[in-house]
């Protein structure tokens, strides 16, 4: 099982401006050609599938909360930890927010569907409704076998 742990060549003890220009040099060595652009970014897709599965683990995550205690407000390995608290709130009890959450959905959906360009004047209120700005980005799906 040891070879197939990632090495990584210690990018985790590199300082932030260390792992920018490391992220830089291989993009540059993409574009000059000397790194297969699809090898890499199949690469890139599983080591994040791999880093998901673990940062998604809850067994992990009290782990790194547990060690994380010890080096509280401290540099550790050239980062600072810091361990805070963050509330989520769900407000999926409230009927007046599910309701404007609905209604927020469905303007979204007519909105889109008055086409790229086009304006139109709705009949009964006079409103003028015009089709959202929109921008398209193209990229890759990757499903591993």
């Amino acid at each position: 099982m040891t070879n197939n742990l990632i090495q990584l060549n210690g990018v985790m003890v590199r300082p932030k401006a260390d792992q920018i220009g490391m992220a830089n040099e291989i993009v540059q060595q993409v574009v000059d050609g000397e790194i297969d652009p699809m090898g890499l970014h199949l690469q890139i897709k599983a080591i994040e599938n791999i880093l998901d599965g673990i940062k998604g683990s809850d067994a992990y995550k009290k782990a790194v909360i547990s060690e994380a205690a010890k080096y509280k407000n401290q540099s550790f390995k050239g980062a600072f930890i810091e361990v805070k608290t963050k509330t989520n709130y769900s407000f999926d009890q409230d009927t007046k927010w599910k309701e404007l959450d609905q209604a927020k959905k469905a303007r979204e959906k007519m909105l889109k569907g008055i086409g790229l360009g086009m304006t139109l004047a709705d009949a009964d209120t006079g409103e003028v409704l015009t089709c959202p700005v929109s921008g398209q980005t193209e990229h890759i799906m990757v499903k591993f076998e």
